[in-house]
């Protein structure tokens, strides 16, 4: 507050805390007022505040000692005494509590029912709390359990906002904000929810989403005509749904060449088709956590001629929960691309090399596949590589980047297996950017692999 005096004195001030209509010593405070100007706060300590709601101030400013008769407790004299100068002056005052707190989790919502069923949470993920009464946005961010919380509010009417990429309300591109999921995630529940405070805290403010599943990978091989060959490709959930394959496209060059296909179950996904392994016909049933392998056969024709090429598109149309959740079905494509080549020797010096990248996950910590994982954990990244082409691979080099919350275990960047034709593997770490440099020439039809281990942030 501010006051201007011309004289020094006493700032006596009293706050009707319990709202009797009667000013008490322990609803007194003051402060000394020397000639000139206070601008600063008056402070009450060790109060008791019986009712919310409107009650009265008073101020009074005199040179003159005022004393309180202890003898009169239910009244400060100070208040009302005699004074030989001075002002009083009375006001309405507000009373409102400000220690209210609106919290609640980011859940991945594995089953799909937009309700916390104590599922792992999503940490680091900003949340925006709009105040109507102030037009004023604040942020906060998920801790590893998902959690978060907004405290020391006043009762009124707030909205709550989940925007994965705040980190502050500077940040915001407007407030109140635009709602944003996590990357790569999908919401079970909706991305705003409006809170209203009256006397009490409001929990369980939750907000769900779940992570859209994976699927690889594109191939591409060159084999002879009237021969076959089988591309492995690999569906990850960490939602419960259903999931359905099917060709989504096929084109031959020539045209007029009828190419073999069919799609099978990898009953037991060691990338072989083997006898059991039946013909996909219909949607399969999954829970989070589980993988889907399928093998996906092509045939060239006989008459297929050196270069012919055959480019099959595959779709896997994934369905969360049992349907009817709102979500849109997540719907995937990869290419298997093969041509035929004249003989069964495959040049080396005259061909085009091309290079194939695979790349796995697994659990360290549990020795499961690392498609989940809880923080603190270990996981090991392996990068296959290949030469698919006719021909070599000079100045090779595989790159990674650390994924986003893990960090990455000093020392774990290895050379797992290297083809002896190259003479040299060295892997170096240059903040989150993963380098092995191979030294000598890949030859047509040589693998490798590389791997490095994080840990979940």
């Amino acid at each position: 507050m501010r006051l201007s005096a011309t004289g020094t004195g006493r700032l006596h001030a009293w706050i009707d805390f319990n709202n009797n209509g009667v000013f008490t010593a322990d609803e007194y405070t003051s402060v000394l007022v020397t000639a000139g100007t206070l601008a600063g706060a008056l402070n009450w300590s060790g109060i008791t505040v019986n009712t919310l709601g409107t009650t009265y101030l008073r101020l009074r400013f005199t040179s003159d000692t005022l004393t309180d008769t202890l003898a009169t407790t239910a009244l400060d004299e100070r208040a009302t005494a005699y004074a030989a100068d001075g002002e009083v002056e009375d006001y309405t005052l507000t009373i409102i509590n400000n220690a209210y707190r609106i919290s609640g989790r980011v859940f991945h919502d594995s089953n799909v029912n937009a309700t916390d069923n104590t599922e792992a949470g999503i940490q680091n993920l900003g949340i925006v709390l709009y105040a109507q009464a102030s037009n004023t946005c604040t942020v906060t961010r998920t801790a590893a359990n998902g959690s978060y919380a907004f405290s020391n509010l006043p009762a009124g009417d707030y909205t709550v906002y989940e925007v994965a990429t705040a980190t502050t309300a500077d940040n915001l591109s407007a407030c109140p904000p635009l709602a944003q999921d996590p990357n790569g995630y999908h919401s079970t529940t909706p991305n705003s929810q409006a809170v209203s405070i009256t006397n009490a805290a409001v929990n369980n403010v939750n907000f769900g989403d779940v992570k859209a599943p994976t699927f690889s990978l594109d191939h591409e091989k060159t084999i002879l005509p009237n021969t076959s060959i089988t591309y492995p490709h690999r569906f990850r959930t960490t939602a419960d749904g259903s999931v359905f394959f099917s060709v989504l496209a096929e084109q031959a060059t020539p045209n007029d060449l009828t190419w073999g296909v069919s799609l099978h179950l990898d009953t037991n996904c060691d990338a072989t088709l083997n006898q059991g392994d039946l013909v996909i016909d219909s949607a399969y049933a999954l829970n989070a956590g589980d993988q889907l392998c399928i093998l996906v056969k092509v045939l060239a024709p006989a008459n297929a001629a050196a270069g012919a090429l055959h480019q099959l598109t595959i779709q896997s149309d994934f369905s969360y929960g049992l349907g009817g959740t709102g979500i849109a079905n997540d719907q995937q494509t990869h290419t298997d691309l093969t041509r035929t080549s004249a003989g069964t020797t495959t040049s080396s010096v005259d061909g085009t090399g091309k290079l194939s990248l695979t790349k796995a996950v697994w659990n360290v910590t549990r020795n499961i596949d690392g498609a989940v994982a809880r923080p603190g954990e270990t996981l090991r990244y392996t990068l296959f590589y290949e030469n698919i082409g006719n021909g070599l691979l000079d100045e090779l080099a595989v790159y990674d980047t650390v994924p986003s919350f893990t960090s990455l275990v000093n020392g774990s960047l290895v050379c797992d297996t290297t083809p002896t034709e190259l003479t040299s593997c060295t892997p170096t770490a240059n903040g989150t950017r993963l380098i092995w440099s191979l030294g000598g020439r890949l030859k047509a039809g040589s693998q490798g692999s590389v791997s490095y281990e994080v840990t979940v942030d």
